[in-house]
């Protein structure tokens, strides 16, 4: 406008306006003249014409603006002829079908649907795979309009019209190159709430397995509470959000479907007690309830219990042959992927932000951006195969992100403190409401086992890990293994113990197995848990006092250690735990002169009962020999047997 003013543009100022073909004002309707001149001089299109012509021209194979490129990657297309039908493209590349032979036959399928990509009433959904380095690869689009008189974009759509594009992309998709010659089917599909989704995935592959997204799982769930929780008083709502939460953690983990009913009825009948014991509480009782007569009728149904339970993941990863890491918990690859196509790729296309035509649309997704999600996946599957070749022998023999992984992972959660690089882990035990439903879950699961303990008085067992992103296809999953010391001492071979010290998972699930035998009186010594790193170092020094020389084959202090075999001092014990599962679930008795074999330190911790009162007296005491007995309570008399049980890791 300046310029205009001014009169600064070429010839301006000498112009004979009666005699001059030229204008030097820009008009808005200029650049609309400029946009149709650039799209089709770039990319051959007329945007003069209604965008349904476009496609249906580009489509056209005896239409003289037929387009191969476009129509090589349109698998199924339906004009909108009347008021009652539905316009719709569904797109995949050559690329994007070997893709989903790929990644998705007898794999895992993530669908999902969005809208506002285009001008029009459109809806957009799209089917992803999942790639060697667990990142999200497009396999198809559908793009369909919503019917006549509906209001709500988002909302038009059925199990109808899915089910209708998914069969014409499992027809087209047809049967498997290789010589199986099976039809595509995925094994599992992950999708939101949507019962819709559902329903049309049922109708197609009746044997795969539903799982939903976790987070939208989560989101309905604090969507309840909230519109129940809102109105009762602060510390009632802050009582019942809690205990909400640990419920739902705790039914998250859960595999049998008996299980999770027990515990919404085990809730049910704690907060039916609060509303008779308070008089005050039964108004916040009644909405606790409300919520979980919600969570009965809505989510226990056993097939929605499957879809967002542990039991639903771990039938996944044994349909498909993987760890149950490699199932995948949300839709956040597809809902990335959506984002990235809103805010990356299409506004570089739109003029100054306006959204395209859907012709224009369906142009970019099949000729440029497709294209290019592919190259990038091809580059950086590239980038990967080289680093894992270039470094498989720096580090140990496997791929460079599994070593990475194995390095930094976390696999038990929670926070502890991490002790110094250059000294040992310690076991202590601090409240972890998470931990804690952990070990209950590795319980239940029958993961953690007795075995054979080669020291006197330990304890030993062995906990199968879950998944172990290292483990190759049919080796067997490496356990961990885990002692305690009736003083305190225990260890595990896991990495969150190893690196943080603390008490992970497998040792609070080891701590209840020994609570259940002490309360059944298969064992009657107090095997006490010392509740910092402080007091567990000081156990530690009462234990090298007490035994002296003999330490190191008396107290398993960090695992894998070799040690001495007692009863013969001049050849070395096995330092691993034999990994026969077929054992005992219960220490078995042991006569009194066995028990003189070691001679346990007294008790520091608990009620103080035994202990001494300074380190001399310690060292005088540990000078005694063999005929010293073991401190009073470490063993009692069996009704139906001549001698005395008393704890022994012998299993």
């Amino acid at each position: 406008m300046e310029m205009f003013s001014r009169q600064l543009y070429r010839g301006q100022r000498d112009a004979d306006p009666m005699h001059q073909n030229v204008r030097y004002e820009l008009q808005s309707s200029d650049f609309s003249r400029l946009y149709r001149q650039h799209y089709r001089a770039d990319y051959d299109i007329d945007v003069s014409i209604l965008p349904e012509y476009n496609v249906d021209n580009w489509l056209d194979p005896t239409s003289s603006h037929y387009k191969r490129d476009i129509a090589d990657s349109v698998f199924h297309y339906a004009a909108r002829a009347a008021n009652n039908e539905r316009f719709k493209v569904c797109i995949a590349t050559p690329e994007m079908r070997t893709a989903a032979w790929k990644y998705c036959h007898q794999k895992q399928l993530v669908l999902d649907g969005t809208f506002g990509v285009c001008t029009s009433r459109l809806l957009l959904w799209i089917a992803m795979g999942v790639d060697e380095a667990h990142h999200g690869v497009p396999v198809a689009m559908f793009l369909f309009s919503a019917p006549s008189g509906n209001r709500a974009t988002h909302a038009g759509y059925d199990t109808e019209i899915l089910t209708e594009i998914l069969g014409k992309w499992k027809t087209w998709m047809g049967r498997s190159p290789d010589e199986a010659n099976i039809p595509f089917e995925p094994s599992v599909a992950m999708t939101d709430t949507d019962q819709k989704e559902r329903a049309a995935l049922l109708n197609l592959w009746p044997n795969m397995i539903l799982l939903l997204c976790k987070f939208h799982v989560r989101q309905c769930w604090k969507n309840k509470r909230n519109s129940l929780y809102n109105k009762q008083a602060p510390h009632w709502r802050s009582y019942l959000e809690s205990r909400a939460q640990t419920l739902e953690e705790a039914l998250l983990q859960t595999v049998n479907h008996e299980a999770a009913v027990t515990l919404i009825a085990d809730e049910e009948e704690t907060l039916h007690a609060i509303a008779t014991a308070d008089a005050a509480g039964g108004k916040a009782s009644q909405a606790g309830l409300s919520y979980l007569a919600y969570m009965r009728s809505q989510w226990m149904p056993v097939p929605m219990w499957t879809g967002w339970s542990r039991r639903g993941r771990e039938d996944a990863a044994k349909r498909m042959g993987v760890s149950v890491d490699d199932v995948l918990p949300t839709t956040n690859h597809l809902e990335a992927f959506n984002g990235s196509l809103k805010r990356n790729h299409l506004p570089q296309l739109q003029h100054s932000g306006t959204r395209l035509r859907f012709d224009i649309l369906i142009f970019h997704l099949t000729v440029n951006i497709l294209p290019r999600v592919y190259a990038r996946h091809r580059m950086l599957l590239g980038y990967r195969r080289w680093k894992v070749q270039r470094f498989w022998a720096a580090a140990g023999g496997m791929e460079l992100q599994a070593a990475a992984r194995v390095r930094g992972s976390d696999s038990c959660g929670g926070a502890h403190t991490t002790a110094p690089a250059s000294s040992r882990p310690w076991y202590f035990f601090q409240p972890d409401a998470r931990r804690d439903l952990e070990a209950e879950a590795i319980l239940h699961r029958g993961l953690l086992q007795p075995v054979h303990a080669d020291v006197p008085h330990e304890l030993w067992a062995q906990c199968i890990s879950s998944s172990l992103v290292t483990r190759a296809p049919g080796v067997p999953p490496v356990p961990y293994k885990l002692t305690f010391h009736p003083s305190g001492v225990a260890t595990c071979t896991c990495l969150d113990w190893l690196t943080r010290g603390g008490a992970c998972k497998h040792l609070r699930a080891f701590r209840l197995t020994i609570t259940s035998w002490a309360e059944a009186g298969f064992i009657v010594a107090n095997f006490p848990s010392p509740t910092s790193q402080e007091d567990a170092m000081q156990i530690d020094k009462q234990n090298q006092l007490w035994y002296g020389a003999r330490y190191a084959q008396s107290v398993t202090a960090l695992p894998g250690t070799p040690r001495l075999a007692l009863s013969d001092p001049d050849h070395p014990a096995e330092p691993e735990c034999p990994m026969d599962m077929d054992v005992s679930p219960h220490p078995p008795l042991i006569s009194r002169s066995q028990a003189n074999t070691v001679i346990l330190p007294p008790h520091s911790m608990g009620d103080g009962t035994g202990s001494l009162e300074n380190e001399l007296q310690l060292l005088e005491v540990a000078e005694l020999d063999s005929s010293f007995h073991p401190a009073p309570g470490l063993y009692s008399m069996d009704d139906t047997h001549s001698e005395p049980a008393i704890f022994n890791g012998t299993m």
